[in-house]
């Protein structure tokens, strides 16, 4: 869980840490224009495979995890040392995190005093953690006080009769903490090592930029899997993972045999996104994506049952990474699609081309307003 304070004459490390792979950063404030830099980032994608094998998937991404520490270090000492580093902060997505939707009441016949210290009791007791794990990150999303919305800290002091918080925990097994936390800290053994959850970050940005009095549907499209919520009256009332990504479609051109190997499938689809073609390739490539598009769709319908009367007139917001937007777009079942991509979040953040990143600006935007 993220702890503490940002200071604005330290610089940190921020990890992104999904089922594509590992992306590392060196971050900082800058004073003169309010905003995060980016200063340095090294990315390592993980090895697409026929089949994912979880073990290996985690191994895996240790590697890399060493590989973007060991740059990270290159860079400094080329630079300026390690020395000005202050903490490092890890953002998780599945099949790391795993998270937990809720509402916890608290209801009386008497009024009762809404306390500091009771209050934290109350929110500490409303996690369901299994064995073997422990609390990554706990958001709160909504706060009902006999049955109006307000904000949490307004509470304190306050008599009510009737509290209803809504929030989202993310927890992480404690194996995989210590797995991780070591790698970073056999390189940066003074470093403290936060962890955290991305999916708040993504939700936290989506409320600054849209009314969330009105219901939507999110998604985070990575490598592997699909992060699909449905937002409605100020709650997370739906939030299911799918195993579908962009490494499923590499893989069915490549069982298709349109490519030789992964490899070539991979290229011919970033050729293809960037419309450099063979137009009779290119035909099949889309014809095969169609073929997905409408499987998931189906996918994401059946997720969404309960409210399909409302489904097609959702505005959704969609996070993924670089030309991969360019492969949804227009894919999806939705009245209005968001993409979350650079023309949003270039003004929040400063860094150059080589090293941005959506969900490492996203990231380092959270950080300075939440904490600064």
């Amino acid at each position: 869980m993220i702890e503490g304070k940002v200071s604005k004459n330290k610089k940190y490390f921020i990890f992104n840490i999904n089922s594509t792979g590992v992306t590392a950063s060196l971050v900082s404030f800058d004073e003169k224009e309010n905003k995060p830099r980016i200063e340095y980032s090294s990315s390592e994608n993980l090895p697409l495979r026929e089949n994912v094998v979880i073990d290996d998937f985690k191994k895996e991404t240790g590697n890399l995890l060493r590989k973007t520490c060991l740059d990270l270090t290159n860079y400094l000492n080329i630079t300026e040392g390690i020395f000005n580093i202050e903490k490092a902060f890890v953002f998780l997505s599945p099949p790391w995190v795993r998270r937990s939707i809720q509402t916890v009441i608290d209801e009386r016949i008497e009024p009762f005093e809404v306390k500091e210290d009771e209050l934290e009791y109350f929110l500490a007791g409303a996690g369901r953690a299994m064995d073997g794990e422990e609390l990554l990150s706990a958001e709160i999303f909504s706060v009902k006080a006999n049955g109006y919305d307000v904000f949490l800290n307004d509470l304190i002091g306050k008599k009510i009769s009737r509290l209803e918080i809504s929030l989202m925990d993310g927890y992480f097994k404690k194996e995989d903490k210590e797995y991780l936390e070591t790698i970073i800290k056999n390189e940066f053994s003074f470093l403290k090592v936060n962890f955290s959850a991305f999916l708040p970050v993504f939700l936290r940005k989506v409320k600054e930029l849209y009314d969330i009095r009105d219901d939507f549907v999110f998604l985070d499209f990575t490598g592997e899997v699909l992060d699909l919520g449905f937002f409605k009256d100020m709650n997370i009332v739906f939030l299911q993972t799918l195993e579908f990504g962009k490494n499923h479609i590499v893989r069915e051109i490549y069982k298709r045999k349109l490519a030789k190997s992964l490899a070539e499938a991979e290229y011919l689809l970033i050729l293809y996104l960037r419309k450099e073609i063979d137009s009779g390739l290119g035909a099949k490539i889309a014809s095969l994506i169609i073929d997905l598009a409408e499987e998931i769709n189906q996918r994401i319908e059946e997720s969404f049952s309960p409210f399909s009367q409302r489904l097609y007139f959702q505005k959704a917001f969609v996070l993924s990474s670089g030309l991969i937007n360019h492969l949804i777009e227009g894919l999806l079942p939705f009245e209005k699609v968001y993409y979350l991509g650079k023309s949003y979040l270039k003004n929040e953040i400063l860094s150059d081309d080589e090293y941005f990143d959506n969900f490492m600006a996203m990231e380092a935007d959270f950080l300075y307003k939440k904490f600064l």
